[in-house]
């Protein structure tokens, strides 16, 4: 063979004979030399066998007993490989495969040969509805696993295999021999760094058809196979978030967007599987791994434990070094499994201690709309409990301005696991009139509207900002939040929300302007005014909770500005 590619086909067989045939044909129509595995058929289908060996463009392996769907795939691409063969398409002899797919898959794995070539099904309505939500929980399963959506559909048992890879992999690996097997190799082959790519294919189930899908035993297979799989998924997660972080080299806010809205659905999916205690002990090597590559933010998380320590040296309970920067990176990880508590309604109000919530709450019941000056520190969604404790008899939102434009998706998925919440993300790029706009009418409605105030938007730049004194040396806080409370002309506070204690928490809430003015002749002086003292506030609460501060970027010799 002196193709470089050169691809076949391997059909497995186990008593298929009703469609065989036809399948074969189609596979010689696209000029394929077709290598079928026999798995121990009975008699009838073995003469149907050797009468299609009979002709020289067939090549028949046969297995002394029925070993299972996957022994029979992985003898047929072994086979495959020895003849010389570079690819091997892989499909059912059942007749449940669209054929006339072949010529796509074959052309996505020419122009990508060292990829794995994927059906992604399209099923009418002649599919089983077991089988239909067996195949939507593998997906998901699998994603996991993977830590990656390139798989659509890891059951479909058409695809076309590089054989180098599939191959070397067999050899190294006990592979899963039976029904399990198409989702094992997809998923190991991935771990190798197989790229999977994936072709629209019309998937149907005859009425006539053969099925040798046990539920029961096959079903229970499955599962044992995704949970060694999920183990399999810890042991690398190095390795899995590094090519995660190679797939979306770009800036930070770019892969945030590509990624978060799936990944907050993954994490917070296991979260409800694992619990909270399990959760925050799978975050360990995650945040391991992102403490160990993560120059910047390591050097970043240095940097400020070392500026707090210098003006409250009694804030740390130790001098600043890389295991307290460690601790940092953890306490991210804890604030995200308590986001997730907090969305699921596991943080009860019995577990909050407010200061301050009469002063928000007397606005509320009569009808007037706050905002809440907020930071990248703790746990913000607890704010929610605001809107629980309002007497008022109106529902009651907090809208918090974000800048991921995945906010719908965000919303969509706290309506889903939490009906009753009262948070709404509203996603802004910069604060414009039409902005402006929206939240008045937010206001007028007696609403909540929360903004991060120590953070420049991603497209923001250094004229968005003001250098104020923070933690003994200028930093710049961004201008926005504070220019928007004054537009909107209503009671302005501050909210910090911490850890106190073993499952407590402290939201604290103070008056900051009722209302915010900025007068023109003195806009400037009465911004840094304000600036300097939320940023006084964001002081004392770091002294407070000094891990709990979240913003792992330069943030005083960048300009506040994220990179």
């Amino acid at each position: 063979m002196t193709d470089a590619f050169c691809p076949c086909a391997v059909i497995p067989v186990f008593n298929h004979h009703q469609k065989l045939t036809s399948v074969i044909n189609d596979l010689q129509k696209s000029g394929l030399h077709c290598i079928v595995v026999d798995d121990g058929s009975h008699a009838a289908t073995k003469a149907v066998l050797q009468e299609l060996q009979k002709d020289q463009a067939i090549s028949l392996f046969q297995l002394s007993w029925n070993q299972g769907k996957g022994a029979a795939v992985m003898e047929g691409l072994m086979r495959a490989q020895q003849a010389g063969y570079s690819h091997a398409i892989q499909i059912d002899a059942d007749g449940q495969h669209d054929t006339g797919a072949i010529a796509q898959l074959l052309a996505m794995a020419r122009a990508n040969p060292l990829a794995l070539i994927s059906g992604q099904p399209v099923y009418d309505k002649s599919i089983p509805k077991s089988r239909l939500y067996g195949r939507k929980i593998t997906r998901f399963w699998v994603s996991i696993e993977t830590l990656s959506t390139q798989i659509p559909d890891a059951m479909i048992g058409f695809r076309v295999y590089p054989l180098e890879s599939a191959c070397r992999l067999i050899t190294q690996t006990d592979l899963s021999r039976r029904m399990d097997f198409d989702i094992d190799i997809m998923v190991r082959l991935y771990w190798a760094g197989v790229s999977i790519k994936s072709v629209p294919v019309n998937i149907i189930y005859p009425e006539d058809g053969l099925s040798h899908f046990d539920t029961l035993h096959d079903n229970l297979r499955i599962s044992w196979l995704h949970t060694r799989l999920f183990f399999g998924m810890i042991r690398r997660l190095p390795l899995l978030l590094r090519r995660l972080s190679a797939n979306n080299s770009t800036d930070w806010h770019q892969q945030q967007e590509r990624g978060s809205g799936f990944g907050i659905r993954i994490l917070l999916t296991t979260y409800r599987l694992l619990g909270h205690r399990a959760f925050t002990m799978l975050l360990m090597p995650v945040m391991a791994y992102f403490f160990l590559t993560g120059k910047t933010a390591r050097q970043a998380s240095r940097d400020y434990l070392q500026r707090l320590h210098r003006v409250a040296p009694n804030a740390l309970t130790e001098k600043p070094d890389n295991w307290l920067s460690f601790r940092h990176f953890m306490s991210f990880g804890q604030s995200l499994a308590d986001r997730f508590a907090a969305w699921l309604g596991h943080i009860t109000l019995e577990q909050l201690d407010i200061v301050g919530k009469d002063l928000v709450l007397d606005q509320l019941n009569h009808g007037q709309g706050v905002v809440l000056l907020t930071s990248h520190l703790g746990n913000i969604e607890l704010c929610r409990a605001l809107a629980s404790l309002s007497s008022c008899d109106r529902p009651l939102l907090v809208n918090v301005l974000v800048h991921t434009r995945h906010a719908e998706a965000f919303n969509n998925m706290l309506a889903e696991v939490s009906p009753d919440t009262h948070i709404r993300l509203i996603q802004v790029d910069s604060i414009g009139p039409d902005t402006a706009m929206l939240l008045s009418e937010m206001i007028e409605r007696g609403e909540m509207v929360a903004i991060a105030a120590d953070r420049i938007p991603v497209n923001g730049s250094q004229a968005d900002s003001v250098p104020v004194q923070f933690l003994g040396s200028d930093a710049c806080f961004p201008k926005g939040p504070f220019i928007l409370a004054s537009i909107l002309n209503c009671p302005v506070f501050t909210l910090f929300c911490t850890r106190n204690g073993q499952n407590r928490f402290l939201l604290e809430i103070e008056t900051f302007a009722n209302p915010l003015l900025l007068p023109r002749k003195q806009r400037q002086e009465q911004l840094t005014i304000y600036l300097q003292s939320y940023a006084n506030r964001l002081e004392t609460v770091c002294k407070r909770a000094p891990l709990e501060w979240f913003n792992f970027f330069d943030f005083w010799q960048k300009s506040g500005v994220q990179h």
